[in-house]
């Protein structure tokens, strides 16, 4: 049962703030306006697996669903690409022992997926929450890094 982390009820916040503080209740609202078939197959278009029957529930909104690990680093790479998604693959070429290519994928292709401007934006926000908000803990141990991060929070009160 979807809510924000902290069971109060905040107003009207920026979509900036929702995600830095983790309000979760404009994101639910969003999801139901642009329908949760929609964010479905948007998923699929970034690379989630076809196969995989995601529910259509206000939970998606906030990303509360399956996805393994192969699936979760193809969205992500889709975003870190500026809407480009290429095929995450595991073997990229095999050579011999004399150093000469026996195998080479060849099956690089490129999708774009959507325009880079959201993908900025969203990339930019997914920075503010490690900057500002619920995972600002992380830039205080690696302060080297430009991280961006999106957290949840379970019942149990830990970030996933």
């Amino acid at each position: 049962m979807p809510n924000n982390h902290d069971n109060k009820f905040k107003g009207l916040v920026t979509l900036l703030d929702s995600l830095v503080y983790s309000i979760n209740i404009p994101y639910i609202r969003i999801g139901i306006e642009l329908g949760f078939n929609n964010i479905k197959n948007f998923l699929y278009k970034l690379g989630a697996n076809i196969n995989n029957n995601i529910n259509s529930f206000p939970s998606i909104s906030i990303g509360s669903i399956y996805l393994t690990p192969i699936e979760i680093a193809q969205i992500y790479q889709t975003l870190l690409n500026n809407g480009n998604r290429i095929n995450i693959y595991l073997i990229k070429n095999i050579n011999n022992n004399y150093n000469l290519s026996i195998y080479e994928n060849k099956n690089r292709k490129i999708f774009n997926i959507i325009n880079k401007e959201p993908f900025y934006l969203t990339l930019y926000s997914m920075q503010k929450v490690s900057e500002y908000g619920t995972a600002k803990i992380l830039n205080n141990e690696f302060k080297n890094l430009n991280i961006a991060s999106k957290t949840g929070t379970t019942k149990n009160l830990k970030n996933s």
